[in-house]
């Protein structure tokens, strides 16, 4: 046979002079082989065979042949498709080598509305050392763009914001930056943006440039919205006397309790699908290395690991035998991941697999369903955890929003400060920029129960973290 083609065509050939079929039904065999369809390929073995016996072929030359045949199904690939795939695949690696930054950003943005893919590319994001802003109501776009050497995120990728709502936002937006919330309230059409977009806006973090936190936002929503309807009744192009900026007083904002971060986290979680600005683990990723924990999305199958996860989700249930057993749901900053205990562990620890804790597990690694199942043997509390490690030396972080806000504390902040001196330094973090400030030598202080009880008044108890 003249059969030299490495292609499918040469697999119809093989099949119509060595084995009798007509074109029709080495087609068929030919879709077999490129769908990968192996019931069919071994049901089309007996027709092969018996087709080449008949054309002179000894069954043991047939049943060879066939063999290569499905063997191509493995790896076989239409060298047409081969090549345009190639070809592109080598044009996506240029681009990714040497513009990453605008390669990342349009791989986002091709993702929108799939949560999964935005997790996996941000986890490779922290791999190439690119940082991704958070979304900003006064520099988020429609797609990811990049900003130097970063990446904003996009509005359009916060649920319930659709392109009607973008387009507002930018319409109004082209005119002015926004100044504060009550700023956008007036500019942005109520009959596009209402009370839950405006929600999920400052869930996912779009307002915190207006320097307040993020309950605060969300108390002064209604006032808000009641301040722009006092300023345009109907709704009205902004054009006449009564619609001048400086016409009507500027409310004020409703001062609330700042959100505890596991509520500020879990908020954000809920418009963006995942945790973007921390995660509630993170406040323990000091002691991660003296526990010797593994990130979740760098647990090797079949092995013993050790994680400090945030349980999100808990689903109890009984065997056959009647025995209570429960998957729950786990995370941490590098992704989440399905736990299993089974019930002679769980009836052990159930007290401390609660949703919206965080703990200390050790298990195997085990994959069901082609996802990571953790096979959870051991549940330690963090905060028990903490205490059995050996004592380092401490500092003492303190969570601000900005420098503005740092200012109407400052002076009762150092006064409690000089009340309890001692030898631990103190770091002032501001969360709008991740900038890290160590006071001087002067301002070290001795963190007793006392010491962190004024502060966390003062500034409230999630703002105040000591650590190691």
């Amino acid at each position: 046979m003249e059969i030299t083609s490495n292609t499918y065509l040469s697999l119809l050939q093989i099949a119509s002079k060595m084995a009798g079929f007509t074109l029709g039904e080495a087609d068929l065999l030919r879709r077999a082989v490129s769908k990968k369809q192996k019931d069919v390929l071994e049901k089309e073995k007996v027709h092969f065979v018996k087709g080449a016996q008949r054309k002179g072929y000894h069954e043991k030359t047939a049943n060879e042949i066939y063999e290569l045949i499905v063997r191509f199904a493995n790896y076989g690939f239409n060298r047409s498709h081969a090549v345009a795939y190639s070809m592109i695949a080598y044009q996506l690696a240029y681009l990714k080598a040497n513009y990453p930054l605008y390669f990342m950003a349009a791989l986002l943005t091709s993702s929108i509305g799939n949560t999964g893919k935005i997790l996996q590319y941000i986890q490779e994001l922290k791999q190439m050392n690119i940082e991704l802003s958070p979304p900003s109501i006064n520099q988020s776009h429609y797609f990811f763009r990049v900003e130097k050497n970063k990446i904003r995120y996009s509005l359009v990728a916060i649920k319930g914001i659709g392109g009607n709502v973008m387009r507002e936002i930018l319409k109004a937006r082209n005119q002015k930056k926004f100044e504060d919330l009550f700023d956008f309230c007036i500019r942005v059409s109520p009959k596009i943006m209402n009370r839950k977009v405006m929600e999920m806006l400052i869930y996912s973090g779009s307002f915190d440039e207006f320097g307040e936190d993020r309950a605060t936002l969300l108390a002064s929503i209604d006032v808000a919205i009641q301040h722009a309807q006092l300023v345009h009744p109907e709704d009205e192009e902004q054009n006449d006397l009564f619609s001048e900026d400086d016409f009507f007083f500027k409310p004020k904002y409703v001062e609330v309790e700042p959100l505890k971060v596991e509520d500020k986290l879990a908020l954000e979680k809920d418009a963006l699908g995942f945790y973007l600005s921390d995660h509630p683990v993170s406040i323990y990723k000091h002691h991660q290395a003296a526990l010797q924990t593994t990130p979740i999305n760098e647990m090797e199958l079949n092995k013993k690991q050790r994680s400090i996860v945030y349980i999100t989700e808990l689903s109890a249930i009984r065997t056959k035998k009647g025995e209570p057993m429960a998957f729950i749901q786990l995370s941490d900053q590098s992704g989440d991941v399905q736990g299993v205990v089974f019930p002679i562990v769980f009836k052990k620890y159930q007290d401390l697999l609660t949703p919206g804790e965080m703990v200390y597990l050790e298990g195997k690694c085990e994959e069901r369903n082609g996802n990571k199942q953790l096979v959870i043997q051991i549940v330690e509390s963090m905060g028990t955890i903490v205490q059995s490690l050996p004592k380092k030396e401490h500092k003492l972080f303190i969570k601000v929003m900005n420098e503005e806000k740092m200012l109407n504390q400052k002076v009762k902040l150092l006064s409690i400060m000089r009340d309890f001196p001692g030898n631990t330094p103190v770091i002032i973090h501001y969360e709008e920029t991740g900038k890290n400030i160590v006071l001087n030598e002067e301002y070290k202080i001795s963190p007793s129960k006392e010491c962190i009880a004024e502060l966390s008044a003062l500034l409230g108890a999630e703002q105040v973290i000591l650590a190691e």
